[in-house]
């Protein structure tokens, strides 16, 4: 198995050819912006192939496998989170974005991809990458900015010992009107 930057994506997928590879986070520089820390690296594994259509051209894919940790921000006391990105999804490799759009099936399991010539399996795999990232990070136990609470990694808050007191929002109002003399 080989490991170049740019190949033939169609000719790749001919060939049956598959590549490999682990590459630092940090030579990923739109998902290193992202990053608390860019200690570390992304594990990936390519297997291209073709599938025969009867009375069509063959269909070309890719299978990519991937896996890493990512040091991202917490959303709650902005430390760096732990996240597991774990990839493995097939893409069918069209021609052109008309192709796309014209083969992309919300119902297949594969995701459609543009092939070209060259075709940067980096920049791939930091778009992959990118698109895996949840919207939002939590630890499963941190203190808020105010140390008024946790939250779990799903965003849930931990259910208080206190319920807060109740504000009235229009309280205030009363008072007002009185001084108005209304």
């Amino acid at each position: 198995m080989t490991h170049p930057c740019e190949i033939d994506s169609f000719d790749a997928a001919r060939r049956g050819q598959q590549f490999e590879g682990e590459t630092p986070l940090n030579q990923f520089p739109r998902l290193s912006d992202l990053l608390v820390q860019t200690g570390g690296s992304l594990r990936w594994h390519i297997a291209a192939g073709q599938t025969v259509r009867t009375g069509a051209s063959p269909d070309h894919h890719f299978r990519l496998r991937m896996s890493g940790t990512l040091s991202l921000r917490c959303g709650r006391c902005l430390k760096a989170a732990e996240t597991v990105i774990q990839v493995d999804r097939e893409y069918l490799l069209v021609r052109d974005e008309d192709e796309a759009v014209r083969r992309d099936d919300l119902e297949s399991e594969r995701d459609v991809v543009v092939g070209t010539r060259p075709f940067s399996i980096l920049e791939w795999i930091e778009d992959e990458t990118l698109l895996e990232l949840p919207p939002v990070v939590f630890h499963d136990h941190c203190e808020d900015a105010a140390g008024a609470g946790q939250r779990g990694v799903s965003g849930a808050a931990a259910p208080a010992t206190e319920a807060p007191p109740t504000q009235r929002p229009f309280a205030g109002l009363a008072g007002l009107r009185s001084r108005s003399g209304k």
